[in-house]
């Protein structure tokens, strides 16, 4: 079984690449603005439907029923993205380190333009 290792360990020469693979250093959220933007154009979409539906005494009126539809999407994409941030990319990281064979000699360039997240498991 691999062991547990923290980012500053997961980069050290002597550790098997099981163990390094399996480190979850925290890569922190893609766009905080936009997931932020969504999470509250929903509260804002779903207080407006709400309010409509009281004040018109309709649940499902012309006008309360788009606000209160259009805050599933809003929510769904934020949601998505907290998802994927805080596991979709570990998983894919660990897919793709998964579909090579490693020695343990080689060397890894990391073109991406993020924090190093495949290069600190190859």
């Amino acid at each position: 079984m691999p062991q547990q290792v923290t980012l500053g360990q997961a980069e050290g020469p002597g550790l098997d690449v099981a163990a390094r693979i399996t480190a979850r250093p925290a890569y922190g959220v893609d766009a905080p603005g936009v997931v932020r933007g969504f999470f509250l154009a929903a509260a804002a979409l779903a207080t407006a439907g709400g309010f409509a539906a009281v004040l018109l005494h309709r649940p499902w009126s012309w006008f309360a029923a788009p606000l209160l539809l259009a805050a599933v999407p809003a929510l769904c994409l934020g949601s998505s993205m907290l998802l994927y941030a805080f596991l979709g990319k570990q998983r894919l990281r660990d897919h793709l380190l998964r579909q090579r064979v490693w020695r343990g000699d080689e060397v890894v360039l990391d073109l991406g333009a993020g924090r190093g997240l495949i290069r600190a498991n190859a």
